[in-house]
């Protein structure tokens, strides 16, 4: 199904936008605060992607990142975590 609009000369998407995540990172590191004290930070990162429920249609969501007790809540990221992993290669011996 076309997600493309026409009426008379003009022409326009109207996608219905699903947000998918296709790589994620757990980052820790150790950061200082304005006193120059150091303290434990952890991060998760994620890029994500914008794809169209109705044609399939992909568009970049960027990267973004949250504290670890966000991330164990957001769902694209569940979603990406839930997913089969990748099959080994095949690695052929002569």
């Amino acid at each position: 199904m076309s997600c493309t609009r026409h009426f008379l000369t003009f022409e326009w998407s109207r996608h219905t936008w699903r947000r998918e995540v296709t790589q994620t990172e757990s980052l820790s590191f150790r950061e200082s605060d304005m006193w120059g004290r150091k303290f434990a930070a952890d991060q998760v990162l994620c890029h994500a992607q914008s794809v169209c429920q109705d044609c399939g249609t992909i568009r970049d969501g960027g990267d973004c990142g949250c504290e670890p007790e966000q991330a164990n809540q957001c769902k694209a990221r569940l979603t990406f975590l839930a997913r089969p992993a990748c099959p080994a290669p095949i690695t052929t011996t002569s």
